[in-house]
């Protein structure tokens, strides 16, 4: 027996077992006509029960499609799931590959912004030096100054 045919048992079985019960009513108004002793069973009471079990019965096939249905929207949707996972597992074997290339360059970054400050340090004071000497060059024969400040 499968699984799937495990879930529907309990639906299944009372609905093939129903006209076991409905024979089984007939029998006992059969055998309390014929025999006194059964005379103090409720036949009525019995008779009720069986209908109420007929009716029951009808309803089984709805709940058999009703669980089926549902059987396979959850096998769908784990289905679904599961390639999801896949999916995310993926992207961690990607992102553990990765990880130690971003962060040698990270480190790279941290270390050229380390850099850039001492630079920028050493650079600073230069600075003042260097607009000097600018002036001074425009000062010189050939300079940008003498260039534009003598006339065509």
């Amino acid at each position: 027996m499968n699984a799937f045919a495990l879930v529907l048992w309990p639906v299944r079985a009372p609905a093939a077992a129903m006209g076991d019960i409905h024979a089984l009513g007939l029998l006992a108004r059969s055998l309390t006509a014929t025999e006194p002793r059964l005379g103090s069973v409720d036949l009525a009471r019995l008779a009720d029960d069986v209908h109420e079990l007929s009716e029951v019965a009808q309803a089984l096939p709805g709940i058999e499609r009703t669980v089926i249905d549902v059987e396979r929207s959850l096998t769908q949707r784990v289905d679904e799931l599961e390639t999801r996972i896949n999916r995310l597992l993926e992207l961690a074997e990607r992102i553990e590959t990765v990880l130690p290339s971003v962060t040698r360059i990270l480190d790279g970054i941290e270390q050229l912004g380390t850099s850039a400050a001492i630079l920028a340090t050493a650079v600073e004071p230069l600075q003042s030096t260097v607009e000097r000497l600018a002036r001074v060059a425009d000062l010189l024969p050939g300079g940008v100054r003498s260039a534009t400040s003598r006339p065509a």
